[in-house]
């Protein structure tokens, strides 16, 4: 596991325009693919690896793109859906206190 400090603004500003309706839920996930990629390449991670996201300290969770997708496709209902917003709103009202990982 191996923490990143450079993709934390750009990811910060992706889901900061996400919450702010600037971006769509598929954008979103399409941009944070491209961050991710774009991390594999520089740092020749393996395939097999991710990039993964706390929200703010005491974040017990480590959430993956696909994380992501999967929780925004569902009904805004969803305790998943609903749980992830927060996560998100928290973590962009926090500033750069995303944490962004990859392994």
């Amino acid at each position: 596991m191996q923490k990143i400090h450079d993709w934390v603004h750009t990811v910060t500003e992706l889901f900061d325009n996400y919450l702010k309706g600037r971006l769509t839920a598929r954008e979103l996930v399409k941009q944070l693919r491209v961050v991710e990629r774009n991390e594999r390449h520089r740092k020749n991670y393996e395939p097999e690896e991710t990039m993964w996201f706390k929200f703010f300290d005491g974040d017990t969770g480590d959430t993956d793109i696909g994380d992501i997708e999967r929780c925004l496709n569902l009904p805004s209902y969803h305790t998943n859906h609903i749980d992830l917003l927060s996560s998100l709103e928290i973590g962009v009202s926090l500033g750069n206190k995303i944490e962004v990982y990859y392994s």
